[in-house]
């Protein structure tokens, strides 16, 4: 059983893809201050990214906003966009319990995983897997964070996929670095 919500790509309006998941909407709506233009901002980068693909067809969208943070992708089932739930960690891997399962050989049970820190942006490390996590076709190190940027090309086995990134308003004007746990991080 997938950790992910199905949408079609045929959904061009960010108020039916709220309308399909609900927990995410409600969410984004809090953060927007109930405010539907500033949500439709939000979602539109889902509905674009696949026309951004420029390698290959093959996806992860993140998005954040506020507290919300969350991805969207098509590695799952080819031509459907799937969103994950909110979080600040998802895991890859061809195991099940993953936020991002992904049934190929080449990829680990529990591959890699993407994270989000609100002062760092979005990163991925490896978790020890056997053919390796890439960005922009370097190896990166095992268990060590790779801050992700918009447009970088991730290599997940011998798996490619584009990652593209959306984020507004991550902090509060008035968080400092104990409201967000940064003492506590390695």
């Amino acid at each position: 059983m997938s950790n992910v919500n199905p949408i079609s790509l045929s959904l061009h309006h960010p108020l039916t893809l709220l309308r399909r998941n609900p927990l995410l909407s409600d969410l984004l709506l809090a953060d927007c201050n109930y405010d539907l233009d500033e949500v439709s901002t939000v979602i539109e980068p889902l509905l674009q990214a696949p026309k951004r693909c420029r390698v290959t067809g093959l996806y992860i969208q993140a998005v954040s906003r506020g507290s919300t943070a969350f991805l969207a992708t098509n590695l799952i089932e080819d031509q459907i966009a799937e969103v994950t739930p909110i979080s600040s960690s998802w895991l890859i891997g061809r195991s099940v319990a993953c936020a991002i399962p992904i049934q190929h050989n080449s990829v680990s049970r529990r591959h890699a995983v993407i994270g989000h820190h609100p002062y760092d942006g979005f990163y991925i490390a490896d978790l020890g897997s056997r053919n390796g996590t890439w960005v922009n076709r370097r190896r990166i190190v095992s268990s060590e964070r790779q801050i992700l940027q918009d447009g970088d090309f991730i290599q997940v086995g011998i798996l490619g996929v584009e990652f593209f990134v959306a984020s507004w308003g991550d902090l509060p004007a008035n968080a400092d670095e104990t409201d967000i746990g940064l003492l506590d991080r390695p």
